[in-house]
């Protein structure tokens, strides 16, 4: 997908989480996900879990993104996005892409893009 290789390719600061498997993946969501402020509550769902990524509305009017963690809590982020999200979202399809082992995570912090991918 071109949104993943997009977003992986850039110049990224990078971290390591020592004694632990990281894990990395793009999801997209479908559903009502967009104006309900999905990507609000999906980075502090993140951030609690301790996941690195981004998160964007896409112009077809789903959700998009890349979450690198550990693999316990990563586990638990894709169950948040598949059946929890917002709470005024209806999700009615998630793919989970390019799910890979990492060596390092290669974002500091999970994000919200403002801008449409």
């Amino acid at each position: 997908k071109q949104w993943y290789q997009r977003r992986v390719r850039g110049t990224l600061q990078t971290n390591t989480l020592a004694m632990s498997k990281l894990k990395g993946f793009g999801f997209e969501v479908f559903g009502k996900v967009q104006g309900v402020y999905f990507r609000q509550y999906t980075c502090e769902t993140a951030e609690k879990l301790g996941i690195v990524g981004w998160v964007a509305n896409s112009k077809r009017g789903t959700v998009v993104g890349i979450a690198q963690g550990q693999e316990n809590e990563i586990e638990k982020f894709k169950k948040w996005l598949k059946e929890e999200g917002s709470p005024l979202s209806k999700i009615e399809q998630t793919n989970i892409e390019k799910e890979t082992d990492l060596e390092k995570l290669e974002f500091d912090k999970f994000t919200y893009m403002a801008a449409y991918v």
